[in-house]
């Protein structure tokens, strides 16, 4: 994806967080599971924007890692609609998905990318390694 094309995107983000800040918060910690097919209510909602550029915008959303530990540890199995109010449930199966994706972008995020520097975000990766539990550090 060009440059171009990532601030395209990055710009419809920016819409959907300050239209629909209860679906798309600011606060990574705030993420929560939307409902199905939720694209469409974007594209109803939201016409002008292009729909290539909104689904792509929705697709970086969802596989954050803050999204996908939003499937995992979610409170209860609810999904949510654009304004914030219950529209559905994650099912276990949604559920392993999004733990299995988590545990690739964690070993992702243990190599190095071309460049040298690691890939992903770094909160995210902390995100999704504080998710397990941890022994208890040794002691000399």
């Amino acid at each position: 994806m060009s440059q171009s094309d990532k601030r395209a995107v990055n710009a419809v983000h920016a819409i959907l967080i300050q239209r629909f800040p209860k679906a798309f918060p600011k606060d990574y910690d705030a993420i929560r599971p939307l409902k199905i097919d939720i694209h469409a209510d974007l594209i109803k909602l939201l016409p002008d924007v292009d729909h290539a550029l909104l689904r792509r915008a929705l697709a970086n959303h969802t596989g954050r890692d803050g999204y996908l530990l939003a499937l995992v540890h979610g409170r209860g199995d609810r999904r949510y609609d654009l304004d914030g109010h219950p529209a559905g449930t994650v099912t276990p199966e949604e559920r392993e998905e999004a733990m299995r994706k988590l545990e690739a972008s964690t070993r992702r995020g243990c190599g190095s990318t071309r460049s040298g520097r690691r890939s992903g975000s770094s909160s995210a990766r902390s995100s999704a390694r504080t998710a397990r539990p941890r022994r208890p550090a040794r002691r000399p």
